[in-house]
């Protein structure tokens, strides 16, 4: 486990100063956190230009997101504002009652057939601003502390 974060640490160094180094980065996170994906999408208002950075897993579930029409009026949106108000947040802040969680259409029809059932999303100050670091783990994972 301390290879792991001595790889995260030089991996995220390396990121600071050359973006190709991100996906690495969030893979080193997963394999930490035992988590099924990870994703950094660009959320400041200020950065011009599409940038993400993700696991292999996450970059195969995009397009479908998109092409499905999930991206419009996702309701995980409120967790985003949650991330962004407090530094961290997951699903389970916005969704705390399971069973209606589960009847939600973007998680019974798009997230839990991936087994990406629960995201935290915590901010990360990367030197284009302030950007959201979204984990993924499996459907029955527990709630994360702060």
């Amino acid at each position: 486990m301390n290879s792991l974060f001595q790889e995260l640490e030089d991996t995220l160094n390396r990121a600071s100063e050359d973006a190709q180094y991100w996906d690495a980065a969030l893979k080193t996170v997963v394999d930490i956190l035992g988590a099924r994906g990870a994703l950094i999408p660009a959320i400041d208002p200020f950065f011009r230009g599409t940038w993400m950075a993700g696991t292999k897993e996450m970059k195969e579930a995009l397009p479908s997101y998109v092409n499905d029409g999930w991206v419009q009026n996702d309701p995980r949106e409120a967790v985003l504002e949650l991330m962004m108000k407090h530094g961290y947040a997951c699903d389970h802040d916005v969704f705390p009652n399971r069973a209606e969680k589960d009847q939600i259409p973007i998680f019974r029809d798009y997230l839990y057939p991936l087994n990406f059932g629960v995201s935290h999303c915590i901010r990360i100050l990367t030197p284009n601003g302030c950007w959201a670091m979204t984990v993924h783990f499996d459907n029955d994972h527990p709630p994360i502390s702060a």
